[in-house]
């Protein structure tokens, strides 16, 4: 994937027009005014500007954050009572018979389980919920897209970031805003139709 990228803008750097490149310093502009035809058809999302520009993802972010919150005071509280009930077995233990004191400590212990398996199963709640959000997320992305492709039919789309592999592209190439403005007022649409 790497290769084809910088190939192609390897093609689209040495090969286009040399009089069409843009003399402004405002990087933000990205009219694709002055890109040649084969290069209209290449554009590219910069998914850090996505996630920091889109409402939902703020939205996801604090809801996750609330509910993992919620989960983790939950467990802190059982894990708090199940401490206790351990330091009163220790102080009650000199008093127990041999019998009373192994009832005790499988009980304990039995608890000690179940919290391990409560802290697994909050984790898997907490992971299948961020998994739900994040298909939502994915799904209004692809909507967006689809509705883009409908009006601009580009040829590839691809993402960049920090991290990607795409280490240059026209700034005129990104589409970023646009997808953004439309994410979020479909967004801002959906959020008025569900209350």
């Amino acid at each position: 994937m790497l290769l084809l990228a910088v190939a192609v803008l390897y093609y689209l750097h040495f090969n286009s027009p040399k009089n069409l490149t843009n003399n402004s310093t405002n990087i933000e502009d990205t009219s694709q005014t002055n890109l040649t035809e084969f290069e209209k058809k290449i554009v590219f999302i910069n998914t850090d500007t996505l996630w920091n520009k889109y409402l939902y993802v703020e939205e996801m972010m604090g809801s996750l954050l609330d509910e993992k919150s919620k989960l983790e005071a939950d467990y802190e509280r059982k894990l708090k009572a199940f401490e206790q009930e351990v330091q009163l077995f220790q102080q009650r233990a000199p008093y127990f018979s041999e019998r009373q004191g192994k009832i005790e400590q499988e009980r304990l212990l039995q608890q000690e389980q179940e919290l391990m398996m409560l802290k697994e199963e909050l984790s898997m709640q907490l992971a299948q919920s961020e998994q739900n959000k994040n298909k939502i997320l994915q799904e209004a992305i692809f909507k967006v897209l689809d509705d883009y492709n409908q009006e601009h039919q580009p040829t590839l789309v691809l993402i960049t970031s920090i991290l990607s592999d795409v280490l240059y592209a026209k700034p005129q190439m990104e589409i970023t805003n646009e997808i953004v403005k439309r994410l979020n007022e479909a967004y801002e649409k959906n959020k008025l139709t569900t209350k």
